[in-house]
């Protein structure tokens, strides 16, 4: 048993690569060890299509609690196994490993696969990085019932890093499989990696994925192309956990859903899925004259996903079998505002609920989309790119910056069109663009994944909210409710159009609602929000707990009967440790009489 300062050490003399030849067996087999390095070695094994076993296994068999640390592969070339990498953390879990720097191919199920026992939001796993690889030709597994064929896949992790690498041409035998992806897993930044050329003989054949049960993750400044299936996925399956708070933005997908399962650049589905943040990517859709690849697609039959926002993105169609967006099961919980719409044939088709939309006015006046605070908003214009054809293979992502033709042209009518995501909806925009450009300007956005215009507000240092649509812009994403708590489009919010409206349904009834902030570190915090209401019997207040719900902070003697919104302050602190890494924001009216009911509008968190 290592430890991080006096690991066991596998790898070659100085001066050259050492070559394990396995053939049937697995080449590097580590049970309940910390202290593990591997590198510099090329592992062969028997061959893809006979091969049962692996080039590294590591596994855990110890329970819940008791853990293996330090864990380091890097410099390996791994291929003719039935899997490249496998980690299982089972009950007790892998803390602190890294997969960095590695060649793996010809391999028959996965490439490098991380993972713990299958329990919804355990995550045995944590604090993972898996970067800087290459991984191809993962072939698939026809004679195995589950998912094969993936390039890379994380799961039941808590804080994990994917990125930087390239992954393509898997699949080719694969079921169900993606290029790089995570399912129940928490925590997870997905960045800068070029997947492309995946392929299946069932569903999917997509490049990257946030499937059942990941939670506040992020995927961001990736590259994909030339899918069978999505560029980008998000779905949920029944009994995954929770999915919810998660990000897709800055990316760039070209001519994915190449298998015409229509499946779209982004595709968006399944059961239970909640507060999803898309915004800043640039999806550009070629059809054939077979098959129509949307820009966007969302399977919402079941009418379980719920708070989904679309903002400042480019759907981008060429001409002939065109579609910017296919979706079924929208409600007035999904949000599109500030999109651009364009087709290279000038035409516009957009299907939503059963309903053929052939103009963005007609999306706005029957979806009641591409409206905010009062306002028309998105676009159906050329967005003047610099070139949208398929910019082919980068091969390394350093180097992702170079496809200049997804920039803007000067002139072009996305400058300056965006929506301010941090100003109306309290979301946090991320501090670059696609290219590394500064993209965290205070009051100038650009559509698209290429933000070419600061101002001098970007020296301005104005606090921006820790909070989720505190503002009720984009209805109630980002909270937790009662069914009576709802949104309500009102002259006397205290800003922008909306604000949230809690009405009990009977005297002595509540209306609450709550949003968890997470990811905080220790520190001095101020919460505000601004508070009206109608009825005097009523008991109207506010409070802060951790996440254990020790309380913080409160107000339970709110003013009401008053359209005049007052402002209320909080102040509290927090260690930065365990239940105190974050907090619950919590609102609360009850009516002691019928009829009263309250409001409450721009929720704000800020660090001291």
């Amino acid at each position: 048993n290592g430890t991080a300062a006096a690991p066991i050490t596998i790898s070659s003399q100085a001066g050259g690569i050492a070559t394990i030849v396995s053939n049937a067996a697995t080449a590097i087999l580590i049970g309940d060890s910390s202290g593990v390095v591997i590198s510099n070695l090329k592992l062969v094994g028997s061959g893809a299509s006979s091969s049962t076993s692996m080039g590294i296994y590591l596994y855990n068999n110890q329970p819940a609690g008791v853990s293996q640390s330090y864990q380091r592969m890097s410099g390996l070339e791994i291929s003719g196994f039935q899997s490249g990498i496998k980690v299982y953390g089972g009950d007790g879990g892998y803390d602190d490993v890294q997969i960095t720097g590695s060649k793996l191919y010809d391999l028959k199920q996965h490439g490098i696969f991380v993972l713990g026992s299958a329990k919804p939001t355990l995550w045995n796993n944590r604090n993972v990085v898996i970067s800087d690889n290459r991984v191809w030709n993962v072939y698939g597994d026809p004679a195995h019932a589950g998912v094969t064929g993936n390039g890379i896949l994380l799961a039941q992790t808590d804080r994990a890093v994917m990125a930087r690498n390239v992954v393509h041409d898997c699949g080719s035998m694969g079921k169900a499989n993606v290029g790089l992806w995570t399912y129940q897993s928490n925590r997870v930044r997905i960045h800068h990696n070029e997947v492309y050329n995946q392929k299946t003989t069932t569903t999917d054949g997509d490049g990257l994925d946030l499937d059942g049960g990941v939670t506040n993750s992020v995927v961001e400044y990736n590259y994909t192309h030339n899918n069978g299936g999505a560029g980008i996925l998000v779905w949920q399956y029944e009994g995954a956990g929770l999915h919810d708070n998660n990000t897709v933005r800055y990316n760039v997908s070209v001519n994915d859903g190449r298998d015409g399962q229509g499946y779209g650049a982004i595709a968006i589905g399944g059961e239970g899925l909640s507060n999803l943040y898309v915004y800043n990517n640039l999806l550009i859709a070629n059809p054939t004259k077979a098959k129509t690849m949307p820009a966007l697609s969302i399977w919402n039959d079941k009418k379980l996903i719920k708070n989904v926002l679309f903002a400042n993105n480019i759907f981008y169609s060429t001409g002939g079998n065109s579609l910017s967006v296919s979706a079924s099961g929208l409600d007035d919980t999904f949000r599109f505002v500030g999109n651009n719409y364009y087709d290279t044939a000038n035409t516009f088709s957009l299907w939503s609920n059963g309903i053929h939309h052939t103009s963005l006015s007609t999306w706005r006046s029957g979806a009641r989309q591409e409206i905010l605070a009062g306002a028309d908003v998105g676009l159906q214009v050329d967005p003047m790119l610099v070139s949208a054809a398929n910019a082919g293979v980068v091969g390394d992502p350093a180097k992702l910056k170079s496809l200049i033709g997804y920039k803007l042209k000067s002139g072009s009518p996305m400058l300056a069109a965006g929506i301010n995501l941090a100003k109306q909806f309290q979301i946090d925009m991320g501090n670059e663009d696609f290219f590394g450009n500064p993209a965290n300007d205070e009051t100038v956005r650009d559509i698209g994944v290429y933000q070419a215009t600061t101002s001098s507000a970007i020296q301005v240092a104005v606090p921006l909210s820790l909070m989720v649509n505190g503002g009720a812009e984009a209805g109630m994403i980002g909270w937790a409710s009662s069914q009576a708590a709802s949104v309500e489009d009102a002259t006397h919010a205290h800003s922008g159009s909306r604000l949230f409206k809690l009405a009990p349904v009977a005297a002595g009834g509540d209306a609450l609602m709550y949003q968890a902030v997470q990811g905080l570190g220790a520190g001095k915090y101020q919460a505000s929000a601004w508070h009206s209401g109608a009825g005097a019997t009523s008991i109207n207040g506010w409070a802060i707990y951790d996440l254990a719900w020790k309380p913080l902070a409160a107000n339970w003697s709110l003013p009401a009967n008053t359209l005049v919104a007052q402002k209320s302050v909080l102040n509290f602190n927090l260690s930065g440790v365990g239940s105190q890494t974050g907090v619950f924001v919590y609102y609360k009216f009850r009516a002691l009489a019928a009829g009263a009911y309250g409001w409450v509008d721009d929720f704000f968190v800020i660090k001291k």
